[in-house]
């Protein structure tokens, strides 16, 4: 059993990456499939049901990778997880949400209890899919990346919301599309600070400064201004950068801050590392707070047979009792502030 786990159990440059066999991942499925599809009214038990089918099928490796990403001491939090069965997946469609028996969403809701975590939704996305499930597929015309068709920026996900921001981020690949060459780059934000630390100093303090203002995506409910804030928290061990997915919406309130700026994504492509490309029947899982990502633009047919992810956000407790984060909730005391080191 321990030579079978070590075969399946790969890292490279800090990613770990699990392949569960088709026998446990038979298994997986089979148990996924009983558990309740009324999760709307009774996420707690999806999100139970979900970790036991995991637990139940004894794959000591999968749970490894699991616990030890979750754990906050953690030097990588980030991990690949290939060969889990989804069972049916329909063509992708404008209108796609789910799959017939829900198993993705079991083994997302799954995962995210094992990782100490609960799934969560946002207001803003809830006209997207289902508010915790998103159907992430290229849409002619669509916006903020979610749905769109071009090349995204290194980000971290609802960054403007701040601390509501989710600590996971969980994307199943459903299909795995018509261009073998779609990557998910990550940026760890350590090796990100350490190289701003080496070539660019006099940016520390700036970028964590009241320097900046991320502008909200174009779907969000109208507000106020958004106050100034730093892009930069935390310590040397877990630092977080504040980015939107569209940097033009990152609006420097200094020229040190522009400068800072223009530094920071001058550096962003030579830290950049892993380029994962997602395949049918895998599941990428990041720390929304230690790295940051990105996608590459990519081929499409709008045809029913075109990349199709679903992705859910988890937050460690204790999060609302709806699961759902609401905007008129995001006030000030919520967003990253000068030298915050939490």
């Amino acid at each position: 059993m321990f030579l079978f786990v070590m075969a399946n159990l790969i890292t490279m440059q800090g990613l770990t990456q699990y392949t569960v066999s088709p026998s446990t991942s038979k298994i997986i499925k089979e148990k996924m499939m009983e558990c309740n599809s009324s999760y709307h009214f009774d996420m707690t038990s999806f999100e139970n049901c979900g970790a036991s089918a995991l637990e139940e099928a004894a794959d000591i490796g999968l749970l490894s990778v699991l616990d030890k990403i979750s754990d906050p001491e953690s030097s990588d939090p980030v991990a690949l997880v290939r060969g889990l069965d989804f069972d049916f997946v329909g063509p992708t469609s404008a209108t796609h949400v789910s799959t017939l028996a829900h198993v993705p969403e079991a083994s997302l809701a799954g995962i995210a209890k094992r990782l100490g975590s609960h799934l969560v939704g946002y207001e803003v996305e809830k006209g997207y899919s289902h508010y915790l499930f998103h159907s992430i597929r290229p849409v002619v015309g669509g916006t903020e990346g979610h749905n769109g068709i071009g090349e995204l920026q290194h980000h971290m996900d609802m960054a403007y919301l701040g601390w509501q921001a989710p600590r996971w981020l969980l994307l199943a690949g459903l299909r795995e599309g018509i261009d073998p060459n779609v990557t998910t780059p990550i940026v760890d934000n350590r090796e990100l600070l350490d190289q701003i630390r080496r070539q660019y100093p006099e940016d520390v303090a700036v970028l964590r400064s009241k320097s900046f203002v991320l502008q909200r995506p174009s779907n969000a409910a109208p507000e106020p201004a958004s106050p100034p804030v730093a892009l930069l928290t935390g310590g040397s061990y877990m630092p977080t950068f504040w980015l939107r997915l569209d940097h033009s919406s990152i609006k420097p309130m200094s020229p040190s801050a522009a400068r800072a700026l223009q530094h920071l994504q001058d550096l962003l492509p030579k830290v950049e590392r892993n380029e994962v490309h997602l395949r049918t029947g895998d599941v990428f899982i990041l720390d929304n707070y230690r790295y940051l990502h990105r996608r590459s633009s990519f081929q499409k047919c709008f045809c029913g047979e075109d990349r199709l992810l679903m992705r859910a956000y988890s937050q460690w407790p204790p999060v609302p009792a709806d699961r759902m984060y609401r905007e008129s909730e995001a006030i000030a005391e919520n967003l990253p502030g000068s030298c915050d080191m939490k």
